[in-house]
């Protein structure tokens, strides 16, 4: 089955070292998320503890791939077992899966926001399900027929579901940069919220561009190298960007906030507004310096 079971197996321990590094950034922006965002909405909050949870189990499933065929396998299944694809290999999708669904959905729900909540933006979640769907029914598959190989005839499931993935940030990328565009018009550019626009507009690019970069890598290296498992070690770095993009997009807010230093409710109505309530009394004081389209 495999050309090179060092080329393979290696590469998943690799994919799984890098995963452990992301997964470590990840915990720690969690901890910074929760001192310096106490007063986020609750569901936010829980938001943000289910997609941990999910990043732990795949970290978990990870890891414990690596342990069955680095240790366990050799021990108890021979030379075998490497014929096959253990279930937590398999597994390790269904978390990923779901992250990227659910960040999706966070950054579809700003722009949903910002477009004053038309049914047309949901055609924007089109990429997305179909990639979820696409994913779901590969798990199944490799369930079904857990030999390596043995799933070739399938492959178009596969290849399905990673573009679609891809296409997913790309469009909702290019929408988020598309809305903030609009929404900057009208601001002097000397403003503080014109420098908040134009970060926010390079970070959402950066990050759109990243993860589609990642999975394009995946892609790739199962279409040039389906003889290994270069690809799965890929895959199991990729979920882990998506997570890591949402923590950062919700601590970036407090250096946003310095930036746009006494108008901070404008950069609320364009990225946050909607779950960090902005004191009273700082909107009484800065009403007269907002523009009437903005409030």
């Amino acid at each position: 089955m495999f050309d090179n079971l060092d080329t393979s197996f290696g590469a998943v321990f690799n994919g799984t070292a890098i995963a452990s590094v992301l997964y470590g950034v990840t915990c720690g922006q969690v901890v910074v998320y929760y001192r310096n965002f106490p007063q986020d909405r609750l569901s936010l909050k829980w938001l943000v503890a289910v997609v941990l949870a999910l990043d732990t189990l795949q970290q978990y499933l990870n890891t414990y791939t690596v342990w069955f065929y680095q240790i366990e396998g050799k021990a108890k299944g021979g030379p075998l077992f490497v014929l096959f694809a253990n279930w937590s290999i398999i597994g390790q999708v269904i978390p990923t899966l779901l992250i990227f669904l659910i960040v999706h959905l966070f950054f579809f729900r700003r722009i949903w926001v910002m477009v004053q909540k038309r049914k047309s933006a949901f055609l924007l979640l089109i990429p997305t399900m179909s990639g979820c769907c696409l994913g779901t029914a590969y798990v199944v598959i490799c369930f079904m027929f857990p030999k390596f190989g043995a799933t070739a005839k399938y492959t178009w499931v596969l290849v399905g579901s990673v573009v679609s993935q891809c296409t997913g940030d790309i469009v909702i990328a290019a929408a988020m940069c598309y809305v903030l565009h609009d929404k900057s018009r009208g601001i002097p550019p000397d403003h503080g919220t014109r420098s908040v626009v134009t970060i926010l507009f390079h970070y959402t690019l950066t990050t759109g561009v990243l993860t589609s970069c990642a999975a394009a890598a995946y892609l790739i290296a199962y279409v040039m190298s389906p003889q290994t498992l270069i690809y799965i070690g890929i895959f199991f770095a990729h979920g882990k960007l998506y997570t890591n993009s949402l923590m950062a997009s919700l601590n970036s807010r407090a250096s946003l906030r310095a930036i746009n230093g006494a108008s901070e409710e404008m950069c609320f109505d364009i990225l946050c507004r909607e779950f960090t309530p902005v004191p009273t009394t700082h909107l009484d004081s800065d009403a007269s310096n907002v523009p009437h389209a903005q409030r």
